[in-house]
């Protein structure tokens, strides 16, 4: 389902590649907290100047990673059931049309 998969790779996309890019132009200092034995959670921190100046990318920025894949997950999640309840929708309004066609 292309609902899902969509937003996780957006996620993955802007985790690997974006924000590093983004982070590093505005002179970012990168944080890191290990989650598990194999993986870590990361964001970065902008001095008060830039913070000032870009509120909005740096209060992006300043998400850990994260926290950005949970809220793209939630939209995956979102989208794969509005992508059902349409179908659901679509399938009993085909029923009730051949009920009434005899």
């Amino acid at each position: 389902m292309l609902c899902v998969a969509i937003p996780l790779g957006i996620a993955v996309l802007m985790n690997a590649a974006v924000r590093p890019a983004l982070a590093e132009r505005l002179g970012g200092s990168l944080r890191q907290s290990m989650t598990t034995a194999k993986s870590s959670d990361r964001w970065w921190e902008f001095e008060q100047a830039t913070r000032e100046a870009h509120p909005m990318l740096t209060g992006f920025l300043q998400l850990s990673d994260g926290a950005i894949a949970m809220a793209l997950l939630g939209v995956a999640a979102f989208a794969a059931i509005v992508y059902l309840a349409r179908d659901r929708h679509r399938e009993r309004r085909r029923e009730r049309r051949l009920a009434a066609e005899g």
